[in-house]
C-alpha cells in the first residue's frame, strides 16, 4: 500500500511542478493530506482546501495546518476559486451530479485542473485481491461512478481542455485546461 500511495503522491507532484501555480485550491480536501502534501513540496504557494464536511476541516485545520494552507466549508457545485490550479482528486467518484461539478471546475479554473478518479477495473481488482468489499465486486462504498482510464478523459473533455492523461497504479490523473472564451 505504501508503494502504491507513493507512486500516486509522485505522480500528483509531478503534474503540478508543469503547471508551476502560485496558487491552488483544492477542491474537496478532506482531511487536508493533499494540501499539506503540497506546501511542503511546493515552498511559497498558497493553497486553500474547501469540503463540505465540517469533520473533516477540523481534522484539516488540527493535523494539515500550514503557513499557507487556508481551509474552508464549501461545495464543488458552487465555489469560487481564486487559483491557478484546481486540484480535484478522488471526488467524482462519490457524485451523482458529476457533470455539474465538472462544469463549475471548468468554469473556476484559471487555468489548470488536475482531476483523479479511481482507475477501473484495476481499482476493483485490487480490492477484491485484498478480500475487500466482496459482496460489492470490489466496489468501495460510496463510489457511484466507475470510469477506465479512457472512459473518465473523455468525459473531463465534455467540459474542458485535456492536456494529459496519466496513471499511477490504481488512479488516472486528468490534467486539464479551462475551455477557451473567445469575446466576440
Amino acid at each position: 500500500v505504501k508503494f502504491v500511495m507513493q507512486r500516486y503522491y509522485k505522480t500528483l507532484l509531478s503534474l503540478i511542478d508543469r503547471v508551476d501555480p502560485d496558487r491552488v485550491v483544492e477542491a474537496g480536501c478532506g482531511e487536508g493530506f493533499i494540501c499539506k502534501l503540497v506546501e511542503d513540496a511546493r515552498n511559497g504557494v498558497e493553497i486553500s482546501g474547501f469540503d463540505k464536511e465540517s469533520t473533516y476541516l477540523s481534522y484539516a485545520r488540527e493535523n494539515n495546518a500550514g503557513d499557507n494552507i487556508q481551509y474552508y466549508e464549501d461545495d464543488v457545485y458552487t465555489f469560487d476559486a481564486d487559483a491557478d490550479c484546481i486540484l480535484c482528486l478522488q471526488v467524482l467518484e462519490h457524485l451523482e451530479s458529476y457533470h455539474d461539478a465538472l462544469s463549475n471546475l471548468a468554469s473556476q479554473a484559471d487555468p489548470y485542473i488536475i482531476l483523479s478518479v479511481p482507475r477501473e477495473p484495476w481499482f476493483r481488482l485490487a480490492n477484491i485481491a485484498r478480500f475487500t468489499y466482496l459482496s460489492r465486486l470490489g466496489n468501495t462504498p460510496g463510489h457511484v461512478n466507475n470510469w477506465t482510464k479512457t472512459g473518465f478523459a473523455s468525459v473531463v473533455g465534455e467540459h474542458m481542455d485535456v492536456k494529459d492523461v496519466e496513471t499511477s497504479t490504481l488512479w488516472t490523473f486528468v490534467l486539464a485546461e479551462a475551455p477557451e472564451t473567445t469575446s466576440q
